[in-house]
């Protein structure tokens, strides 16, 4: 595949670079010329004309449309960061022209105040949006980011058929797992052609990759095979998980996952399962373990070249708690996970870094299964050299 999709990423960069060449030339050129007109000598009107030049240049990607590609819930998103943006901008050039006029230059600094708070705020008023569309766009963002690290960056982009969907694009539908993928435990909901409202993602480039925008909180990519064979016994009474100095085991008995660590011992709540006694985060007793993930993650630009990591994620899909460098094999996670009733995924996902990749973090992962915030500060100190 990765043979197949050189030539299209050879001539597509080409094609980009060419684009950036020019627009870059054109932005040069009308900042120097705004810097000219916006000497000091020259009456306040020029100056005033000049410093418009050299704003419009220096922050045009503000005032252009996002990606006509990207699917709408994406571009209203991305629309509504940029008014934002766009806002603090004229406001910060009101700002500057207010005491070149001869105004007050109490208005000024109210002005550049409201500059420099608009920004602030709008993540504030994107909360307000419905849960639906800010999900959508949570999906959106993940299948980009997947499918841009499984077919590489510089893609042109494509032209939109009368249905909405672009020629070259890609539809991200239910992945249809019967017969190729298990999954151990609770089973998860998908999505069928009849059911209403199915979430469509356009990618950039044709591709095979499928992409679940119903899975997890935020869509998953195809899961690898993960049945059990028949030979494994789910009465035993304690199913282990051994890597190194950690342990993670399920007593069958009192109902209970513990892990087994160098630093002490660390009880996990499970969905289904009583409380468990004793002290444990208060985060984890309102959402408990209800899934667990083993990933194998692809660095291609670090000393190690992969990372397999096992994740516990609540019933949003949300990660709670993660152990790096897990070296168990995962049909023990499986069985744990089976006799714990909780649902077992694994996971190959590709990675790139943030100089492949400009604007992203770089883990496929952060994407997928993002971090509960309460979860991750009450575990931090379970997960030395993190």
């Amino acid at each position: 595949m990765a043979v197949l999709l050189r030539p299209v990423r050879l001539w597509a960069r080409r094609v980009r670079a060419r684009q950036v060449r020019w627009a870059l030339l054109a932005r040069g050129l009308g900042a120097l010329a705004g810097g000219a007109l916006a000497l000091p000598a020259l009456p306040w009107p020029v100056q005033l004309l000049g410093l418009a030049l050299v704003g419009g240049a220096v922050t045009y990607p503000l005032w252009t449309a996002p990606h006509h590609g990207d699917p709408d819930a994406l571009r209203f998103r991305r629309r509504h960061r940029r008014i934002g943006l766009r806002a603090a901008c004229l406001l910060l050039f009101a700002a500057v022209a207010v005491p070149l006029a001869g105004g007050p230059v109490a208005v000024s600094l109210v002005l550049a105040l409201g500059a420099l708070t608009l920004p602030a705020l709008e993540p504030l008023v994107w909360r307000l949006w419905p849960e639906p569309l800010r999900a959508a766009v949570r999906r959106a963002l993940a299948a980009e980011q997947y499918l841009e690290a499984m077919i590489g960056p510089g893609v042109p982009p494509p032209r939109r058929s009368r249905a909405g969907v672009s020629p070259g694009g890609v539809e991200v539908r239910p992945v249809d797992t019967v017969g190729t993928v298990g999954t151990v435990g609770r089973a998860r909901r998908r999505l069928t052609r009849a059911t209403p409202g199915r979430a469509l993602v356009v990618a950039p480039m044709s591709t095979r990759v499928a992409f679940d925008p119903d899975a997890g909180f935020a869509g998953r990519p195809p899961a690898l095979p993960a049945r059990l064979g028949r030979g494994h016994k789910p009465d035993r009474n304690r199913f282990n998980c051994r890597c190194g100095d950690r342990l993670l085991r399920w007593t069958t008995a009192t109902q209970e996952l513990r892990l087994y660590h160098p630093t002490g011992q660390l009880v996990l709540p499970t969905v289904g399962a009583p409380p468990p006694p004793g002290s444990v985060p208060e985060v984890l007793r309102a959402h408990p373990v209800a899934e667990l993930v083993l990933y194998l993650e692809l660095r291609p630009r670090e000393p190690a070249r992969e990372s397999v990591r096992l994740a516990f994620l609540d019933a949003e899909g949300l990660r709670l708690f993660e152990l790096s460098a897990w070296t168990s094999r995962w049909s023990d996670v499986a069985r744990l996970a089976a006799a714990a009733g909780l649902a077992f995924a694994r996971y190959q996902l590709p990675t790139v870094t943030k100089w492949e990749l400009p604007g992203r973090s770089g883990l496929v992962s952060d994407a997928l299964f993002p971090w509960r915030a309460a979860a991750w500060r009450a575990t931090r100190s379970w997960r030395p050299g993190e």
